[in-house]
């Protein structure tokens, strides 16, 4: 499927998630599959949340303590923030992308910052991201343009971290504009 087929179908969003140990005899462990879902257990989730779980399964296999374990993992869409942050066109403020109390951006966030406990033990991590496009919601009230520079601003607090890289897949597609926010 290419592209703008994706995009036009509706489909979920998906995320590979992969480990890259610094040290051993594989380079990089695929940890999983993810894409938005709904369930009776976990309610309505994004592709992040159910990465963020799998990270969550997954950290016996991790380094613990001061030790950033590396995560990449690709993205059909960059993670939505329930954060309004303030606009650089001026005039108040972006609106959020998300409805949820907490928005990916601020759980992956989070997840760098603050890493995991477990056990006893802390887990840190550093996050590559590869987005295929930005997350682009309708947002009653908020014109197209100020939810991709929402978007945009998300992607920028993410490697304001210091341990969030993020990428666009950028393609010839009329989409492919979409981390060139102006």
């Amino acid at each position: 499927m290419s592209s703008d087929e994706w995009i036009e179908s509706g489909m979920s969003t998906f995320a590979n998630v992969y480990w890259e140990p610094e040290s051993g005899t594989e380079s990089i462990i695929p940890l999983g599959l993810a894409k938005s879902t709904k369930s009776v257990t976990h309610g309505a989730e994004h592709a992040e949340d159910v990465v963020l779980r799998i990270i969550d399964d997954n950290l016996s296999l991790f380094a613990e303590g001061g030790h950033r374990n590396h995560l990449t993992f690709t993205l059909t869409k960059s993670p939505c923030t329930s954060t309004a942050r303030p606009n650089p066109a001026g005039g108040g403020t972006l609106p959020t992308t998300s409805s949820k109390t907490v928005g990916c951006t601020e759980e992956l966030i989070d997840l760098v910052t603050n890493g995991r406990t477990a056990g006893g033990k802390s887990y840190s991590f550093r996050l590559s991201i590869i987005c295929r496009g930005l997350y682009t919601p309708s947002v009653a009230g908020a014109t197209q343009g100020a939810v991709l520079a929402a978007s945009k601003a998300a992607v920028d607090a993410m490697v304001a971290t210091g341990h969030i890289t993020i990428s666009g897949d950028v393609r010839a597609a009329p989409s492919a504009a979409r981390f060139e926010v102006e």
